[in-house]
């Protein structure tokens, strides 16, 4: 078998703010630490600022279209050739396309072609699963992927339940963490970001990073810090079409003056840094990253078992892993306070150990060399 050189990454559209793109890069970057070329494709326009980020990285990156959605939402002849035009002028040794619709895309576009495809799936929630045609697809391409790669075994399960056929080949490999780049920082770099964001030094932060919309719970994390009667202020950073709703709850229990949106931004370690425990309330999902980047910083965390992390991690030792209903996410959050100091240290150790983004890459390597 000739060396593997040029693997090319295939998402639906390159950013940093959702998970799957941001375990793409944090995997990209790692492979190119072992040597590895790397070229990203976003079929859907990129995110503002991201292809120079890449670019700066030493990443070669391109954006297929300037469309969002409607890029995906049908099967779009003139995708699936620009999509061919662009692989073979790459000329990758592999394909890796993260999440389904960037999968059934790439592999209507490789039609005829050997190249080897392996599919990274992190989610439970699809929408594709209703419309029989993709599914009829998804099955029909299932043959071209010589691994399913998965980041829990919740998405597992959920991968097997619609696409039994790949049972033979399919992997858990939990999201990857740059652990030198979230890291905890010092009491001045903390009150500095509080300050910027107009809080107080010695506020006590609840904090999360959340899309506002269904399966991440941000309703459920307002309602628990009410009816917690946490001390402090609630700090979500996210945006979403839930605002409007989370916004009238924090109206109706009177705590306008204790909450901050601070919209969407880029969860930075300066961010997390500002915490002084973090709550993750996802209702749904695979294996979130909210939690372990938090938890790389070394802040005390408070997480839905629907994260998935309790698949790796020890409740009450790395962090409280609680049931996902308001009540048992507001015990959760009284649990931490008196032990937070160690189980943020816990937390970090457990994320350097376990999940360390050049750990996970080589398991990456060596399951390609393994299969490929």
């Amino acid at each position: 078998m000739a060396r593997i050189k040029r693997v090319l990454f295939v998402l639906d559209m390159f950013g940093f703010f959702g998970g799957p793109e941001r375990r793409a890069y944090r995997i990209a970057k790692g492979l190119k630490r072992l040597g590895y070329e790397i070229v990203i494709i976003s079929i859907m326009k990129a995110e503002d600022g991201v292809i120079k980020r890449a670019k700066e990285d030493g990443i070669e990156s391109y954006q297929l279209t300037s469309e969002g959605n409607k890029a995906l939402k049908s099967f779009r002849v003139d995708v699936f050739l620009k999509l061919r035009k662009l692989i073979n002028h790459i000329a990758p040794d592999v394909v890796f396309t993260f999440e389904f619709l960037a999968d059934y895309t790439t592999k209507m576009a490789l039609t005829g072609k050997s190249t080897p495809v392996y599919t990274f799936i992190g989610s439970t929630v699809w929408k594709w699963e209703k419309k029989w045609h993709r599914r009829v697809v998804m099955e029909h391409f299932t043959k071209k992927s010589r691994l399913y790669v998965v980041n829990s075994n919740t998405v597992r399960d959920s991968v097997l339940r619609v696409l039994p056929m790949v049972k033979d080949k399919i992997a858990v490999v939990y999201n990857p963490i740059d652990t030198d780049y979230f890291k905890p920082l010092s009491e001045k770099e903390r009150y500095r970001t509080k300050k910027e964001y107009n809080l107080k030094e010695d506020d006590f932060v609840v904090g999360s990073v959340v899309r506002f919309y269904n399966p991440k719970g941000a309703d459920v994390l307002v309602e628990a810090f009410y009816k917690g009667n946490i001390e402090g202020r609630l700090v979500l950073v996210g945006d979403g079409p839930f605002k409007g709703k989370l916004e009238q709850m924090v109206r109706d229990f009177g705590i306008e003056g204790r909450v901050v949106f601070l919209g969407a931004i880029e969860a930075t370690p300066e961010i997390y840094n500002m915490f002084d425990v973090c709550v993750v309330p996802s209702q749904k999902g695979g294996f979130d990253n909210v939690v372990v980047e938090a938890m790389a910083c070394g802040i005390p965390t408070v997480a839905t078992k629907a994260t998935g992390i309790g698949e790796v991690a020890e409740n009450g030792r790395d962090l409280i892993i609680t049931e996902i209903d308001a009540e048992s996410v507001s015990e959760g959050m009284r649990r931490i306070m008196p032990v937070g100091d160690t189980i943020g240290i816990n937390g970090r150790k457990f994320v350097v150990d376990r999940l360390d983004v050049m750990k996970i890459s080589k398991r990456i390597e060596g399951l390609i060399n393994a299969t490929c």
